[in-house]
């Protein structure tokens, strides 16, 4: 009962830390960040698999993610997590230092795009 506890606890904490950093550009990707908030924890805590958060409503969503920019994610997979703050530290470092302000990069990988407008935080 205790793992099923720790794992339901850890879990939230990772979709606070996504609720806090999203902002969806319409209401059905609003939708999706909170119906996901609320079941994938559930679901990742009674199960055995080791799973990366997900975005239980198909489709693609655009979000703004806080000190990154604009992302696209798609429904049903763990794209949703790759665009935290942090997640990916070592990389994120990289290109922040070579991107020039107002510059965009591009970037295409697992059906993903990332279109950052600037590493200034201008989203903020």
């Amino acid at each position: 009962m205790f793992h099923i506890i720790s794992r339901l606890l850890g879990r939230l904490a990772a979709w606070l830390i996504i609720l806090w950093n999203y902002r969806s550009f319409t209401f059905r990707g609003w939708l999706n960040l909170f119906l996901s908030a609320l079941t994938d924890p559930v679901i990742y805590a009674l199960s055995n698999m080791s799973l990366n958060p997900n975005l239980v409503m198909k489709g693609l969503f655009l979000f703004r993610v806080k000190g990154l920019g604009i992302v696209l994610c798609r429904g049903g997979a763990d794209d949703i997590i790759q665009f935290v703050p942090g997640h990916e530290g070592d990389v994120e470092e990289f290109i922040k230092a070579n991107l020039k302000e107002r510059s965009i990069l591009l970037m295409l990988a697992q059906m993903l795009a990332i279109i950052h407008l600037s590493h200034q935080n201008s989203w903020e």
